[in-house]
C-alpha cells in the first residue's frame, strides 16, 4: 500500500509540470500554426493557374542537370545549386506548374508562422498576431509564395534565424551560456546559425543579414552586463560556424561575381520612382507583377498610410527595450540601405531583394498598433485584415505573368500543319516551346524560326506565318510598334492576336 501511494505522488508531482510546459508549448505553436494554416491556404489558390515564366522555366531545367553540370551552371550563372537540387527531388512527383511552385507555398507559408513567433516574443500575443496576419496576405509574400524561385525559401530562412536572434535578445546572460551546458538556449543559436549559413547559401541577398544580425549583437551585447564577453565568446563561435558553411560557396562565386561586377547588369538604375515601387509592393499592400516589377492599378492608399503610421509607431513603442528595436530595426533597415549604397556603384536595387525584410517592418507596425486599448486595436486590426484582403483580391486577379500560355494554346487550337511561328529571340522560343508543349501544340505541325528572312521564305512557299512577341524579363524589349515595323518585309498582317496585356500575335497568310 505504501509503495502504491509513493508512486501515485511521485506520478502526480513529476507529471503535472510536464503536462503543464506540454499545454505551455502547444498554446505557443497554436497562434503561429494557425497563421502558418492560413497563409498555405492563400497560397495554394490558383497556384497553377499561371504559366511559367522565364526564370521558372530555368528553374525547371537547372532542377533537372546533373549535380556536377548545375555546378558548372551556378559559377557561370552566379547562383546556388542548393534551391535546384531540393527542386530536383520534386521532379519525381511531376513538372506542372503547381508541383514545382509547392515548395515556395510552403516556405512561405512557414515564413508567415514565424514572423508570427517573432512578434510574439518581441510583444505578444497581439504584436505576434497581427505580424503574422500582414505577413499571411501580403500580395508581394503571396506572389512569390507561388513562385517557383528561391525567394520563398531565403524569407523562410531568414525569418528563422531572426527568431533564434530575437530569443537571444532576450536574455543575453542565458544566451551567453557555454552552449555544453544543459540550461544553454540551444534552440535559438541553432535556429540563428543554421538558418543564416543555409539562407547565405541559397542567395546572395541572404549577405545584408549578417550585416544586420551582427549589428543587433552589438546592442545584444551592450545590455549582456557581467556576461557580456561570454556572450561575445558565444557570438564569434557562431560566426565562425557560419563562415565556415558558407564558404565553399563563396569561394566558388566571388570570382565569377567580381568579374560580373565590372560589367553591366540588366538592373535598372534606382530611380526614385523605381524605389517608391518597389517598397509600395513589398511593405505596403500593393498588387506588382514579377517580371516588369509595375504595380497593379488598383490601390488603397490609406492601407500604406496606416502601415507606414504603425511601424513608427511601434518603433517609438520599442524604445523602452532597446536591445529589441535595434534587433528588429536592423532586420528591416540594413538590406535596403545596402541594396541602395551598393546602387550607387552598380545597380542592385530589386523589390524582389527586399522580400525577407518585409518580416520585421510588419513586426514594427504591429507593435504600433497593439500598444492601443483593445476596441480600438480590433476596429484598425479588422480594417487592416478588410483591405489587405482585398487588395490580395486584386493580386489574384491581376496579370502578374506574361500570358504566354494564351498565345501557345491558341495557336495550337488553328495552326495547321506546315504554319511557322516566327520568335525573334532564343529566350522568346524558350517560353514559347516549354508553355506550347504543355498546351499540347505538336512540334511537327509548325517550324519555330528566328530570323525575318527565313518567315519571308515561309509566306513565299504558301505557309502562314505568326509572328508572336512579348515580354519574357525585365531585359530590353522592343515596343509594339518598333515590332510592328520591324516586320514590314512580311506586308501587311492578316490579323492581330493580343494575349492579355503584354504578349501579341500577327499572322500572315501566305502567298498562293
Amino acid at each position: 500500500m505504501g509503495r502504491v501511494l509513493r508512486h501515485n505522488i511521485v506520478n502526480i508531482v513529476w507529471s503535472r509540470p510536464i503536462e503543464g510546459r506540454l499545454a505551455a508549448r502547444l498554446r505557443a505553436l497554436a497562434m503561429p500554426a494557425g497563421i502558418a494554416a492560413l497563409a498555405l491556404a492563400l497560397r495554394l489558390y490558383g497556384l497553377g493557374d499561371r504559366p511559367l515564366w522565364l526564370d521558372e522555366i530555368y528553374t525547371l531545367k537547372r532542377a533537372a542537370m546533373p549535380l556536377s553540370d548545375l555546378t558548372a551552371d551556378a559559377v557561370v550563372n552566379l547562383h546556388s545549386p542548393l534551391y535546384f537540387v531540393f527542386i530536383s527531388w520534386f521532379l519525381s512527383f511531376g513538372t506542372t506548374e503547381w508541383m514545382l511552385r509547392l515548395p515556395s507555398a510552403v516556405f512561405s507559408a512557414v515564413a508567415a508562422g514565424m514572423t508570427g513567433a517573432v512578434g510574439r516574443i518581441v510583444g505578444g500575443e497581439r504584436v505576434g498576431a497581427v505580424a503574422g496576419l500582414l505577413m499571411a496576405l501580403s500580395p508581394y509574400q503571396v506572389l512569390y509564395g507561388q513562385e517557383a524561385r528561391s525567394y520563398a525559401l531565403l524569407t523562410c530562412l531568414v525569418t528563422i534565424a531572426l527568431w533564434g536572434l530575437v530569443r537571444l535578445a532576450v536574455d543575453p546572460a542565458k544566451a551567453a551560456r557555454p552552449l555544453w551546458r544543459r540550461d544553454a538556449l540551444h534552440g535559438p543559436w541553432t535556429a540563428y546559425i543554421l538558418g543564416t549559413a543555409i539562407a547565405l547559401n541559397t542567395l546572395n541577398a541572404a549577405a545584408p543579414w549578417l550585416l544586420a544580425a551582427n549589428l543587433g549583437a552589438v546592442a545584444i551585447v551592450a545590455a549582456a552586463g557581467p556576461a557580456r564577453w561570454a556572450f561575445v565568446r558565444q557570438w564569434l563561435l557562431a560566426q565562425a560556424a557560419i563562415v565556415a558553411l558558407w564558404l565553399p560557396y563563396l569561394l566558388i562565386v566571388l570570382t565569377p561575381v567580381k568579374d560580373a561586377a565590372k560589367g553591366r547588369f540588366w538592373v535598372p538604375p534606382a530611380s526614385f520612382d523605381f524605389i517608391a515601387s518597389a517598397f509600395s509592393a513589398v511593405y505596403l499592400f500593393r498588387a506588382s507583377d514579377v517580371v516588369m516589377f509595375h504595380l497593379g492599378p488598383k490601390s488603397v492608399p490609406i492601407l500604406g498610410s496606416l502601415l507606414i503610421a504603425f511601424a513608427i509607431l511601434g518603433a517609438w513603442e520599442l524604445r523602452r527595450r532597446p536591445v529589441l528595436l535595434a534587433t528588429v530595426g536592423f532586420a528591416f533597415v540594413v538590406l535596403p540601405a545596402t541594396l541602395l549604397v551598393a546602387s550607387l556603384q552598380q545597380p542592385v536595387f530589386l523589390p524582389r531583394y527586399l522580400i525577407w525584410s518585409a518580416a520585421p517592418f510588419f513586426i514594427l507596425a504591429a507593435s504600433g498598433l497593439a500598444g492601443f486599448r483593445f476596441r480600438f486595436f480590433a476596429i484598425v486590426l479588422a480594417a487592416l485584415i478588410g483591405l489587405g484582403g482585398w487588395t490580395l483580391h486584386n493580386q489574384f486577379r491581376y496579370e502578374s505573368k506574361p500570358r504566354w500560355d494564351w498565345a501557345a494554346v491558341h495557336i495550337a487550337s488553328v495552326a495547321r500543319p506546315g504554319d511557322v511561328v516566327l520568335l525573334t529571340s532564343y529566350w522568346k522560343r524558350l517560353v514559347f516551346t516549354t508553355v506550347a508543349e504543355r498546351a499540347g501544340l505538336d512540334p511537327a505541325t509548325i517550324k519555330i524560326v528566328e530570323t525575318i528572312d527565313e518567315a519571308r521564305a515561309a509566306l513565299a512557299a504558301g505557309r502562314r506565318v505568326w509572328a508572336v512577341q512579348g515580354r519574357v524579363g525585365f531585359g530590353t524589349s522592343p515596343t509594339r510598334e518598333a515590332f510592328i515595323e520591324s516586320l514590314a518585309p512580311l506586308g501587311e498582317p492578316r490579323r492581330t492576336y493580343d494575349y492579355g496585356r503584354s504578349v501579341f500575335a500577327l499572322r500572315f497568310d501566305g502567298r498562293p
